[in-house]
């Protein structure tokens, strides 16, 4: 008798994403920021990688979308203090820059970025990537959901066992 095949959640409909675009360039801001609206997202746009470290610190995004070279802070160390401030959700960050060379996307892959994109911005590529994004991050929140409950469940169920079931007063366990 063979094992039964684990089944994949189903990803119906995908609910809008919150997207942080983080570009120095205002004409490149604001096209991309109309792009993804016109995909359905919400967006939130921040000048250079300091203002949007701020704004991810205080609302939280479903995805960054970064160009590499900003003022203050590049797009690079922003993923970086993404990856490293990373709490209960996800964030999928997107590399959208000129820098086409094989040694900018191995480096910031590397990094912590996962996905790469190249100016000028194709709008198919764009939707390809936020569906992958939408896909990542309802897995991040469906397996967050589920580690809580299991959380839950593995509290009381340790707190039953030093407990007496007749007098629901601490057993032995609980004296130790």
């Amino acid at each position: 008798m063979s094992s039964p095949t684990p089944t994949v959640p189903r990803l119906g409909r995908r609910a809008p994403l919150n997207v942080l675009i983080a570009d120095d360039d205002d004409r490149s801001r604001e096209e991309l920021a109309g792009a993804i609206a016109a995909l359905g997202h919400a967006c939130t746009t921040a000048r250079e990688g300091a203002e949007a470290w701020e704004l991810h610190r205080a609302k939280g995004f479903d995805v960054i979308l970064s160009d590499w070279m900003m003022p203050y802070m590049d797009g690079l160390e922003l993923c970086r203090r993404a990856r490293a401030e990373a709490g209960e959700g996800y964030t999928y960050f997107i590399m959208l820059t000129s820098l086409t060379d094989r040694a900018h996307v191995i480096e910031a892959l590397k990094e912590g970025v996962d996905d790469y994109l190249t100016k000028p911005l194709d709008l198919e590529q764009l939707q390809a990537k936020l569906r992958s994004a939408s896909r990542i991050t309802a897995l991040h929140r469906g397996l967050s959901r589920s580690n809580a409950s299991l959380k839950r469940a593995s509290d009381r169920a340790f707190a039953a066992a030093r407990t007496d079931p007749l007098t629901e007063v601490g057993n032995r366990l609980r004296l130790q």
